[in-house]
């Protein structure tokens, strides 16, 4: 569906060994989530554009033991 292809069109958009999602996804992440902002793409076969974030890692100080 459009999930999946979204996700091969961010993968494919991102340089070797970045990781690139949406900002729906960033925001799931909640603090976790260190990243960086991507800008906004066009990507083949969406109508709109898409906000991306670069993932650069995890937050350890946030994780709950």
């Amino acid at each position: 569906g459009s999930v999946t292809n979204l996700a091969s069109r961010l993968c494919s958009d991102a340089e070797p060994w970045q990781i690139l999602v949406t900002e729906r996804v960033f925001s799931a992440a909640g603090p976790l989530a260190v990243a960086e902002d991507a800008g906004v793409r066009v990507l083949r076969g969406f109508s709109r554009n898409v906000h991306a974030y670069d993932i650069k890692g995890i937050d350890n100080a946030r994780i709950g033991s």
